[in-house]
């Protein structure tokens, strides 16, 4: 088995843990294309305009070509009281949304362990790269929900939408 099939599945495992992940790479390079390129990443990072973009367009330029030799992952601890925190909100009937730029699997743990969701609630997944197919799975839900009289009351159910899904859901004919 690969190393790189081997780190992906390391990586579904630490995520399943809701462990932060980082992989590491190498890559050779000679004394002289360092300096060039630390030139350039000098100013970069002095740059009055566009700091950020330039910054990322040097970084880009020396992460290239990069040999994977693993991954490793540590625990994120929440913040002292925050399942507690999040469960009073909760009971007070104020709704509460965890954004977070983790892998599912690593989110859903996450809030799992905040207290956020709790085991037996559903999980209601709308995510999918296709406008069509994410205006889809809201409606059905929505549709489940008035067919139950649910609409406009608190329903036991954690709502799981990515980034890309929550800009189509967002669209005017979808609200």
């Amino acid at each position: 088995m690969s190393i790189r099939i081997r780190t992906g599945k390391h990586l579904d495992d630490f995520a399943r843990e809701g462990l932060r992940t980082l992989c590491l790479g190498v890559s050779d390079i000679s004394e002289e294309a360092f300096k060039d390129w630390n030139k350039k990443w000098k100013q970069a990072t002095t740059s009055l305009v566009d700091r950020e973009k330039e910054i990322e367009n040097v970084a880009n330029l020396i992460e290239g070509d990069l040999r994977l030799i693993g991954a490793t992952a540590i625990g994120d601890k929440l913040q002292e009281h925050a399942p507690e925190t999040i469960e009073m909100l909760l009971q007070a009937d104020i709704h509460v949304w965890m954004l977070t730029g983790d892998k599912q699997i690593t989110a859903e743990n996450i809030a799992k362990s905040c207290r956020l969701h709790k085991d037996g609630t559903e999980l209601v997944d709308v995510s999918d790269d296709v406008p069509t197919k994410v205006r889809s799975k809201i409606t059905d839900r929505l549709e489940k929900l008035k067919k139950n009289g649910k609409v406009g009351q608190n329903n036991e159910m954690t709502l799981i939408i990515d980034g890309k899904s929550l800009t189509h859901a967002m669209e005017e004919d979808i609200r």
